[in-house]
């Protein structure tokens, strides 16, 4: 019993003790829980929270615990993989007590992970506790949450070894107590893991099972462990892998006999200490290794001064990834003393390195450098024969303890040139020597003539040191300088072996400088090509002077017979007996220095002279290695000939000159100043002239440039010589054309080449037309451009100002300056545009110039000109270049017009030009004085039958139009007063005062009325010279009425607009819409003619005028001559001053009242919303107001409508103003395609003022764009090339040849390319392109688009056949080529396509302010091409500069498929009938249907009556049609009304209808229901088995051939509708779900028979029968 009291009680004591022991509390899986919270009891198998001596599980794979709050556990047990803990808030927190255990996380079985994101808190009793992986291969670990630990140790372990377990630290780990890892632990401290916080030892020691530990450092930079703290490694094996910069603050430590390994890949440029400690009791110890492999990579590990440190029992490996020792990679402290020497024996190195190691000056662990042994500068040197040459032999990083030798020995050259034998000589420096060591040699003074020579020394052999090598620096050349002078002042220019005999041979000599003693030189003649021969002949001694050509004789008497001359000296035969395949040799001392010839050769010579002679080309030097590029040979003799004068090609004896003529001046180019970019555009012809160049061709090859030269003459003040020569070592080749000028970038932004050779002080090309050019060689003038000692002056032949001048073809160089044989373009660079020559009306004929004689030319002096009918006579001249010598030139001047009435019936008069003669011809016509009013009248002339001269043709201008002014017309008392022909190019071009500036429209024709009375210039219309049959540019509408001395102006364009409204001068603005006044630049005659057609006025100009920026005005007004605007002092600068004096002040002072329109006429687009009338007073009284009234005149095809139902508005000029007043229109932006609509204004009423009325223009005409005739169209302008590209002729493509004929022109390969967007055919026929102001392209007839076709048309040429496109055109408009301006960045420019009605349906305005650049050499085109805005063609993705007749990526259009908009009946007829055949008096609805709408464009067609079998319109009630309009973007259908309203109409007469005039929409057409027709009463049978109607449903035609038209009047909502056969299937359905009175039900493609039509509306169903038949 005592016993069993015993038992009881120890199982009560028991019980209590397991109260304190942990108990397991597993989290369920996941399946089992409803959330995933710490707190919720539910979710533990105990039913409750687990308390602080838990030992908690989780049960669930992947599975995730919610910590939301504090908790305290005893241990951590993951037993399955992806198991994480995460808090609920940033206060949630876990303890680890860890009572009663070792290891409070474990992370147990295989492939078991915890992921702990939890902030953990140890808090045991002070004891050392694990973190482990166990139990199974590959467990891990992974904390992303603070372990903070103030109570016991801490131990990462993989106690039992498992394999592929991990433990990855990733966040801050904070406290006073050990970190340690254990025995075959790997551990990762990620890039967020932080131990600047943990304030003790960081231990690697051994843990359960011994084995490596493997740490990888990732940390950020500075987040490892601090400096004052330790890696302390226990282990026996260790690797500390540092991937992080600067972590290795902290002291490394190792235990005795502890290795450990640490890898560092990135920069360490704070490492501390290194330790080693003795712990295992033995004296000395044993000895731990400490292994650094630094990665090659790293630049730097820096550690701790460490020389206070004890290594007493340690050792330290080094190595890098590359097994080796990188020098200079670590670092202990800052200088040699950071270790001390005992420290440095203890460390090695890997990688086969056994030699010292020591502390560099910077604290660097060094190696020994090798010792280097070189030559020290200078390696090359030259000395002359006699001197002293020193070789300087230098070392580096000599041995302390070894010394170095080298061997010095002669390479190549000639040991017997120098005074000791050099072959093997030995350079010796002693231990740490490393002074310079000189090795001194004299070199030989001979007498032998050697030239220059070269000896060559090196080092080699280098030996003791520091494993000594030679440096780089190894070899030293001399260059001996022979002081035995060669004279070679005589060289060898010609021999010669005439086929008469050996006698006549002969070897001419040149002097090149003065000889003192000619018996020095000798000749050797080398026979047969068996190498050299002795010496035959030595000269005598005598003296000859530079230049002096010396010719030798075989027998002097038969050298005089043949040459006609004597020989200098006699050689006699000895010399003398060459044949043509011998060379010759020429000496100085016996030393060669010349040859004609190859001594030693076979019987294939290129040189071969047999029986001729070769002679040597100007300006050469002699030479022992035979040039035969410099030698000319005759043509071998046939027949011996008794004198070289009678050969087919005489030997040129005595000729030869030591300067070159193979060079010529082609011409020259005196660019205007502003021409360069880097001066003002605008500003005087003055300037660096920088674009300036000389052009030289090439007659023959020129080895030697270098002796060629340039000059300028300057004012005629003489020759200055040479102010340039070509550089030394250049050459060039025959037919080269050689550009020397003044700046490269200004020759190619001028040219479009690059310069050869640049004057860059600008000495040659300074010229400016009154200066000679001059070309020199070897100092001598052989080729001039004027008079070096005459200056000429404007008007001289010779005046070349802003020029150019260019020799012309055929004539040569000469010292003899003749202004005939060169081509003079004064004033050519001023015209056109300035900063491209070929872009100048007259460019520069670069690279053009031909040998052959130009042929003659013969010309008129002019192409037009004028004559008053009473003076009697006119001279036409005819004028001649490059007359033949000896032919003469005859041409006839012939009358091409069809009356010569009025110049006495000439027809034609021929010409003739004397033989050499450049003086003009002259015709003098007479002019008949008649009495008939004429008009002015023209008279043309031509050049005809040119005949004689050298391949005269007939030049240009080559036609003559005479005018002839009528003295027997009505007084016209108008003048020409003031042309604004030039418009400045910024905004103070702008005249009309529109606010801008625009080349077109602020062009104005100003005239003044001189008489007494006033003139009507009604009908009266404005034309001029260029315009085709001198069709109006302006009509002055009626009423143009001009007051005594009034003045009216005629603008271009715009709506002009002034403060003092023009002085009071009637304005009006072009008419024709034909490009303005359209006032050429280049010059023409304007006219003004009466309504007849006659002339009455004319004003000729040329194209000084039309280059001015600035009006021409007649000064003094009205009687004056022309000039230039802003230099006549009364104008105070001013550019212009239209309907004005010069001075600003009036022409005419209104003495009453008058109002009128500001202008004449306008056009806007129906976009634009508003448009201001202007409304202009002149004269306002002082005292009373002037009311006027104004309103539409009914003239124009336009509305009301158009204008927002516009009604007359009233304006009143208060006393004494002269404002303009405005009213403004309100525009109607339609969507109905109406055309170009035209509305005309007038002033209805007028009132007050002083006497006040209405004055010129009184009528304004508006024209309204309609922009769907845009929209409807579907041509579309995609591309446009206005500047053809450049040719870079550096390629072998041709980059501006756009038209594909193989050549750029800057006009033939201009284009246009338009698409039609539409994928079926458009007619295109009476389309135009204009450039804004001319038509420059009319497409003919029969021009057909296909759908996606492409229309091109270039500027000229001759079009490749290989373009993707339906028409390839060239322009055919009036100037015969597109000529596009480029534009500029001030000025803009356009490009229109026009429609056969006149619509602009397309149009590009570029350059100027716009963003589309014309001037960039390429193309501009629509990026995506046909919707895309216009950008340059380079910066679509092909980067290509065009794409004619392609989109920009080369492929083919596709316009996909866009059928146009079609309209038709809905059905092609109906009977309307009751069911006994009947009909009631009622309303039809004659349905059209619509397909395909425009979303932009109405659509519209008319529906008309056209006729009836057995009625009329009458029993419609007068029914005539209607038009019905889809408004854009419908497609409901339109009905038009018809009422039957005659009672007695036959049963089934026929009504018929018809579609007409359809437009808008896309294209729009009619379909194939064109007609309908209406049958009212039927008076057939019809079958019982057929109904018409049931229940409010009528359908007709029953049967029927094709549509059931179904009439429902229920009101009703018709759900759905059937079809169905007698066999019950469905043949058609559909969901209507809405009220509707009409159906129509399309049968045609049913089969023949009888079908029931269902319609279900809400709450009942109809059926109706029906047959298709």
């Amino acid at each position: 019993m005592r016993n069993f009291t015993k038992l009881i009680t120890f199982f009560i004591i028991m019980l209590f003790s397991f109260e304190s022991v942990a108990q397991m509390y597993q989290f369920k899986a996941r399946a089992a829980r409803t959330d995933a919270l710490f707190s919720n009891p539910a979710n533990w198998t105990n039913n409750a929270v687990p308390p602080a001596n838990a030992e908690i599980k989780m049960l669930g794979v992947n599975d995730t615990l919610i910590v939301d709050g504090v908790y305290t556990v005893d241990q951590i047990i993951i037993t399955k993989a992806g198991q994480k803990i995460i808090p609920s808030s940033t206060l949630d927190t876990l303890r680890l007590t860890g009572i009663g255990k070792t290891q409070m996380i474990q992370v147990n079985n295989a492939n078991s992970r915890l992921f702990s994101y939890v902030p953990i808190v140890i808090d045991n009793d002070n004891l050392s506790r694990l973190i482990v992986v166990r139990g199974g291969n590959g467990g891990k670990i992974d904390i992303h949450a603070p372990i903070i630990n103030e109570s016991g140790h801490i131990t990462f372990a993989n106690p039992e070894n498992k394999t592929g377990t991990r433990i990855f630290i990733d966040a801050p780990i904070i406290g006073n107590k050990w970190l340690q890892i254990g025995s075959n632990a790997n551990v990762i401290f990620g890039p967020n893991s932080d131990l600047t916080s943990h304030y003790s030892a960081l231990r690697f020691m051994q843990q359960g099972a011994a084995g490596p530990i493997s740490v990888e450092v990732q940390t950020a930079e500075g987040k490892f462990k601090s400096a004052n703290t330790k890696i302390l490694n226990l282990n026996a094996d260790t690797d500390l892998n540092i991937t992080a910069p600067n972590v290795l603050g902290a002291t490394i430590e190792l235990d005795s006999a502890k290795n450990m390994s640490v890898t560092i890949s990135e920069k360490q440029s704070n490492a501390g200490l290194i330790a080693f400690t003795n712990s295992d009791g033995i004296a000395n110890g044993t000895p731990a290794t400490l292994s650094l492999n630094v990665a090659s990579n790293v630049d730097s590990v820096n550690f701790l001064d460490n020389s206070a440190q004890d290594w007493g029992v340690g050792n330290i490996e080094l190595s890098n990834d590359e097994g080796g020792f990188v020098t200079k990679q670590i670092g202990f402290g800052t200088d040699a003393n950071g270790l001390t020497a005992t420290q440095l024996t203890l460390i090695s190195a890997s990688g086969g390195y056994n030699g010292p190691i020591f502390l560099d000056a910077n604290g660097r662990l060094s190696k020994p450098e090798p010792t280097v042994v070189s030559l020290g500068t200078p390696y090359t040197v030259s000395a002359v024969e006699g001197d002293t040459v020193s070789i300087k032999v230098e070392i580096a990083n000599p041995s302390e303890t070894d010394s170095t030798t080298v061997v010095v020995s002669l390479t190549s050259g000639d040991a017997d040139d120098v005074d000791t034998n050099v072959s093997n000589d030995t350079v010796a420096f002693p231990p740490g020597d490393s002074n310079t060591k000189i090795y001194q040699f004299a070199i030989v003074d001979d007498t032998i003539i050697e030239n220059q020579e070269t000896i060559k020394f090196s080092l080699h052999n280098a030996s003791g040191g520091t494993t000594a090598s030679v440096g780089a620096d190894s070899v030293f050349t001399l260059t001996v300088l022979d002081n035995d002078e060669i004279k070679a002042d005589l060289m060898i220019v010609g021999v010669n072996d005439p086929k008469i005999g050996k006698e006549e041979n002969t070897i001419e000599l040149y002097a090149v400088n003065d000889i003192p003693d000619l018996s020095k030189y000798a000749l050797s003649v080398d026979n047969n090509g068996g190498g050299i021969d002795a010496i035959e002949y030595t000269l005598p001694d005598t003296s000859v002077a530079k230049g002096t050509l010396i010719s030798l004789s075989r027998v002097d008497t038969d050298f005089s017979n043949y040459y006609g001359v004597d020989a200098t000296f006699n050689a006699g035969s000895g010399l003398l007996q060459q044949t043509g395949n011998d060379a010759v040799s020429l000496y100085y001392n016996s030393v060669r220095i010349d040859v004609f010839g190859e001594s030693t050769h076979n019987d294939s010579i290129a040189w071969l002279h047999t029986h001729t002679w070769a002679y040597r080309a100007n300006a050469s030097s002699p030479s022992t290695t035979f040039n035969i590029n410099q030698w000319t040979f005759g043509l071998p003799q046939v027949d011996a000939t008794t004198t070289n004068s009678a050969a087919a090609t005489p030997f040129p004896l005595g000729t030869y000159k030591d300067y070159g003529t193979d060079l010529m001046i082609v011409g020259f180019v005196d660019v205007k100043g502003s021409a360069d970019p880097d001066t003002v555009a605008a500003g005087p012809a003055t300037g660096p002239h920088k674009g300036n160049i000389i052009e030289l061709l090439v007659l023959n090859d020129i080895p030697d440039l270098s002796i060629y030269g340039l000059g300028t003459a300057t004012n005629g003040g003489g020759t200055d010589s040479v102010e340039f020569a070509f550089p030394a070592g250049s050459s060039a080749l025959a037919g080269d054309y050689i550009i020397v000028g003044r700046d490269s970038t200004m020759a190619k932004t001028f040219f479009g080449v690059d310069a050869d050779y640049i004057d860059s002080g600008g000495a040659c090309c300074n010229f400016n037309g009154d200066d000679a050019v001059e070309l020199f060689s070897n100092g001598t003038l052989i080729d001039v451009f004027g008079d070096q000692n005459l200056r000429p002056i404007e008007g001289d032949a010779s005046f070349y100002k802003e020029g150019w001048v260019h020799r012309k073809n055929g004539k040569s160089l000469s010292t003899t300056f003749d202004v005939n044989d060169w081509t003079v373009n004064v004033g050519a660079t001023t015209t056109g545009a300035i900063y491209k020559n070929a872009t100048l009306l007259n460019p520069y004929p670069l690279a053009s110039y031909v040998d052959a004689a130009s042929p003659t030319s013969v010309f008129l002096q002019a192409s037009s000109g004028s004559v008053d009918e009473d003076a009697g006579s006119f001279i036409i001249s005819v004028q001649i270049t490059d007359p033949d010598p000896t032919n003469a030139t005859v041409v006839d001047l012939v009358f091409t017009g069809t009356d010569s009435t009025d110049i006495g019936n000439f027809t034609s008069e021929t010409l003739t030009f004397p033989a050499g003669s450049t003086v003009s011809q002259n015709v003098n016509l007479t002019i008949i004085n008649d009495i008939l009013p004429e008009g002015a009248e023209t008279k043309t002339f031509a050049l005809q039958n040119a005949s004689g001269g050298f391949n005269t043709t007939i030049g240009s201008p080559n036609t003559f139009t005479l005018t002839i002014n009528d003295d027997d017309l009505a007084d016209f008392t108008m003048v020409y007063n003031e042309l604004h022909i030039d418009p400045a190019s910024s905004i103070d071009g702008d005249a009309n005062g529109d606010g801008r500036r625009s080349p077109v429209e602020d062009e104005f024709i100003e005239l003044v009325n001189t008489a007494a009375t006033s003139f009507d210039l009604s009908g009266f219309y404005l034309t001029d010279s260029n315009e085709p049959n001198e069709s109006p540019r302006h009509i002055f509408p009626p009423g143009t009425i001009v007051n005594p001395g009034q003045a009216i102006v005629v603008f271009g364009g715009g709506i002009p607009q002034s403060p003092s409204n023009f002085g009071g001068a009637i304005v009006q603005v072009a008419s024709e819409n034909r490009g303005g006044v359209k006032l050429n630049n280049s010059g023409q005659t304007t006219m003004i003619k009466n309504s007849s057609g006659l002339t009455v006025l004319s004003q000729e100009y040329d194209g000084t005028m039309g280059s001015a920026n600035m009006s021409y005005t007649r000064s003094p007004d009205k009687t004056g001559a022309f000039t230039a605007h802003s230099g006549v002092a009364e104008a105070n600068g001013a550019l212009f001053s239209p309907g004005m004096k010069l001075d600003s002040t009036v022409f005419y002072n209104h003495t009453n009242t008058s109002v009128q329109f500001n202008i004449n006429r306008a056009t806007v687009r129906e976009t634009d919303s508003i448009f201001n009338i202007g409304v202009t007073i002149n004269g306002a009284s002082d005292t009373a107001s002037t009311v006027v009234t104004i309103g539409t005149t009914g003239i124009g095809n336009g509305t009301l409508g158009d204008i927002g139902g516009f009604t007359p508005q009233v304006l009143t000029f208060a006393p004494g103003s002269g404002t303009t007043q405005y009213i403004a229109l309100s525009l109607t932006n339609d969507d109905l395609l109406e055309g170009n609509e035209l509305i005309e204004f007038g002033i209805l009423n007028i009132e007050g003022g002083d006497n006040a009325t209405a004055s010129s223009p009184g009528k304004f005409l508006l024209t309204i764009i309609d922009d769907e005739a845009i929209l409807n169209n579907p041509i579309v302008l995609n591309e446009v090339l206005t500047d053809p590209p450049t040719d870079n002729t550096e390629t072998t493509v041709v980059e501006g040849d756009a038209n594909g004929d193989g050549s750029r022109d800057p006009k033939e390969d201009e284009f246009v390319e338009i698409v039609n967007t539409n994928s079926i055919p458009v007619d295109i026929s009476g389309y135009s392109i204009t450039d804004g102001n001319d038509v420059v392209h009319v497409f003919p007839e029969n021009s057909i688009l296909s759908g996606g076709g492409v229309a091109l048309v270039f500027g000229g040429g001759t079009p490749s056949s290989d373009f993707d496109a339906d028409i390839v055109s060239i322009a055919n408009g009036a100037p015969g080529e597109l000529s596009f301006q480029n534009g500029s960045a001030t000025n803009s420019e356009k490009v229109e396509i026009i429609d056969a009605a006149g619509n602009v349906i397309a149009e590009l305005t570029y350059s100027g302010a716009t963003p589309y650049e014309g001037y960039s050499d390429q193309s501009l085109t629509r990026d995506p091409d046909l919707t895309g805005d216009f950008v340059l063609h380079t910066t679509t993705t092909s980067g290509d500069l065009y794409s004619p007749g392609t989109q920009n990526d080369g492929s083919p259009f596709d316009v996909g498929v866009n059928d146009p908009t079609t309209i038709q009946f809905a059905v092609k007829e109906f009977t309307l009938a009751n069911e006994d055949g009947s009909y009631d008096l009622q309303d039809y609805n004659i349905q059209i249907a619509i397909s395909n709408p425009s979303s932009t464009v109405a659509t519209q067609a008319q529906v008309v009556f056209t006729a009836s079998d057995l009625g009329s319109a009458a029993d419609l009630n007068n029914y005539v049609g209607e038009v019905i309009t889809f408004g854009s973007g419908s497609t409901e259908s339109q009905n038009s009304v018809v009422k039957i309203t005659n009672p007695n109409i036959t049963l089934g007469t026929r009504y018929d209808f018809a579609l007409l005039n359809v437009s808008g929409g896309t294209q729009a057409t009619i379909g194939q229901n064109a007609t309908f027709t209406l049958i009212v009463g039927d008076p057939g049978d019809i079958p019982l088995s057929v109904e018409k109607s049931n229940k409010g449903v009528i359908i007709s035609p029953n049967p029927t051939s094709d549509f059931i038209n179904v009439k429902i009047n229920n009101n009703k909502v018709l759900e759905r509708f059937f079809v169905t056969n007698m066999s019950g299937v469905n043949v058609e359905s559909k969901q209507v779900g809405k009220v509707v009175n009409e159906l129509t039900i399309d049968a045609r493609d049913f089969d023949n028979g009888l079908y029931i039509l269902r319609l279900n509306f809400e709450g009942e169903s109809t059926k109706v029968k029906f047959i298709k038949k």
